[in-house]
């Protein structure tokens, strides 16, 4: 999951985590990584917490303000459990002045990963979106911006080290005031990323579509 928080500008994270085997009881395992990560080794970086034996079909529910990172932290986090049995997992980031937003933790990454709905300044909402880099190799990638007739708006390019996270918002991109219409990222190794949307007293989000 790409984007997680600690008391980070009023966010912080709850997670959902079910266990899908019907005959197995499984660790998860849940490492916590800060965004701009350059070694997924350094215990710096990234910090891990295991929950033992999740019964078979049994879902736990995990709060970050018991996690162990520091008050304040915002990154990621890679969810695994022995033996690789699948899991299902919801995310909300809730925020202390408005509602929060939900998302699915990604199961697989891909080279390309679909945003069908940007905007900025559009009728009041912006949106903005994070990524993390989950192919275990540094990669570059290439978003593209489009606007609702197909056409090409901008283009923004960046390289992203293994397990990092970044995020950007169209009010910081080169874009006409107001725009609408969609991004597409292309990446040289694996990508999972979700879309954020701000309104004034809400906000939203949903998983971006991998390919």
């Amino acid at each position: 999951m790409p984007a997680a928080y600690k008391n980070y500008v009023n966010l912080n994270t709850g997670l959902v985590i079910q266990n899908l085997s019907g005959s197995i009881n499984r660790d998860v395992t849940l490492t916590y990584c800060i965004r701009a990560v350059t070694n997924p080794n350094d215990p710096a970086q990234c910090v891990a917490q295991t929950f033992t034996n999740l019964a078979t079909q049994r879902a736990m529910g995990v709060n970050m303000a018991a996690a162990p990172v520091a008050d304040g932290w915002t990154g990621s986090i890679k969810i695994q459990s022995t033996g690789a049995v699948p899991l299902a997992v919801t995310v909300n980031n809730a925020k202390v002045s408005a509602d929060g937003y939900d998302f699915s933790a990604s199961g697989l990454g891909g080279t390309t990963v679909y945003l069908p709905r940007a905007s900025r300044n559009s009728s009041g909402p912006t949106t903005g979106y994070t990524l993390r880099n989950v192919s275990g190799v540094a990669l570059n990638v290439t978003a593209r911006y489009y606007k609702a007739d197909g056409s090409l708006t901008w283009t923004r390019t960046f390289a992203l080290s293994s397990a990092a996270t970044t995020g950007f918002l169209p009010t910081n991109d080169t874009l006409p005031d107001p725009w609408d219409g969609s991004i597409v990222l292309s990446a040289t190794g694996n990508i999972v990323a979700i879309m954020r949307e701000d309104q004034t007293a809400s906000l939203s989000g949903y998983n971006g579509i991998v390919r």
